[in-house]
């Protein structure tokens, strides 16, 4: 059985580290099977003022960006070549950094030749281009990654908590015709700005100050509207989609209580969008730390709700990890992007490739 070994890299919207996974991968196309050997998270304080920055959609120069996705690149093949040592690589996918995201425009910044030069191998990026260039969303990509990481024997929903939440929905036949996902609403981005707001730090650690609150109703009824606006939506979310509107300075409430309601409003509205028939939740990224979040959707879904690691699959490495699954995918000529979840108009094979 052919055996490859990829890396995935993956930097969300947090802006709370670069999040390397590498993997062993058995066989070809759909049927590939694949391990999660090893995984690491670097930091990115040095740059991360200037994504910020970009991200507001404050004036840069054009000098800058570029060098910003040259020193990105170079941190990228700095870290991989420090982390890998002498283990053998068969392709890197790299994700880029966020900085616009507003189909058809789509902005993930690196400069990904430097990795191919320093690493020798076989790179590929871009991996939402060819999705928005037939008319989708160019997100969520990870479906397809969710398809071969989590095969479970029943109605099964993954969340991501990242920046923005997002799911996938697999069928306990795994058939492929009947997968579903897509964004839902904000999560990371709005909890840790509030947290940022009140708190000398950069987001409730362990939903600690959260869960010393308590849930107020007239608060919870208005975060849960304009969250529940974004899950009808069922667009990609992205720039302008964080809802700051909502980040009001009171003292009506205590910024425990408001963390506590956010994160309860914040599960709530996941839960009412996913699939009724799931029975299972597995639970991926930096969000599943906050144990008031956890504790919410816990509450609120009716089934089983699990952590990602239950599955070997660590919640901070779940899309790093589905990054390296989606490079071999594009390798194989499989499509990463699925019709009916992205509104693409094309089954054209996604990704730009550096082949040194």
């Amino acid at each position: 059985m052919k055996t490859r070994y990829a890396i995935g890299c993956m930097s969300g919207t947090s802006l709370d580290g670069l999040d390397i996974s590498y993997i062993k991968v058995l066989g070809e196309g759909l049927e590939i099977q694949v391990e999660l050997i090893d995984s690491c998270s670097v930091s990115i304080s040095e740059i991360t003022e200037f994504f910020k920055i970009c991200i507001d959609e404050n004036a840069v120069e054009l000098s800058s960006i570029l060098k910003a996705a040259n020193d990105f690149g170079q941190l990228h093949a700095k870290s991989i070549k420090e982390f890998i040592k002498d283990r053998p690589v068969d392709l890197i996918c790299v994700h880029g950094q966020t900085l616009y995201h507003k189909p058809p425009l789509s902005c993930q910044l690196i400069n990904p030749f430097v990795i191919a030069k320093e690493i020798n191998c076989p790179v590929v990026y871009d991996l939402r281009g060819m999705d928005l260039a037939c008319g989708g969303e160019g997100a969520p990509l990870t479906p397809m990654s969710d398809l071969i990481m989590y095969k479970q024997k029943m109605d099964t929903v993954i969340i991501n908590l990242g920046g923005f939440s997002n799911f996938t929905y697999l069928p306990k036949d795994l058939d492929i015709n009947k997968i579903e996902g897509g964004d839902i609403c904000v999560c990371n981005q709005l909890l840790d700005a509030l947290y940022k707001n009140n708190f000398d730090a950069p987001y409730d650690i362990g939903g600690k100050e959260a869960l010393l609150g308590n849930v107020n109703e007239k608060l919870f009824s208005e975060i849960t509207l304009q969250l529940n606006k974004q899950a009808k939506s069922k667009r990609s979310l992205g720039s302008n989609d964080e809802l700051k509107n909502l980040l009001i300075v009171t003292t009506e409430y205590t910024i425990q209580d408001q963390l506590r309601t956010f994160c309860e409003a914040i599960a709530y509205v996941i839960c009412q969008n996913i699939p009724t028939n799931a029975e299972h939740l597995i639970v991926a990224g930096g969000g599943a730390c906050n144990q008031a979040l956890l504790k919410a959707l816990k509450l609120f879904f009716k089934g089983t709700v699990v952590l990602s690691d239950d599955y070997g699959i660590p919640v901070q490495e779940r899309e790093s990890m589905g990054f390296a699954v989606l490079g071999v995918l594009c390798q194989d000529r499989i499509p990463i992007t699925l019709s009916k979840i992205t509104n693409k108009s094309s089954h054209l094979v996604s990704g730009a490739w550096i082949l040194p």
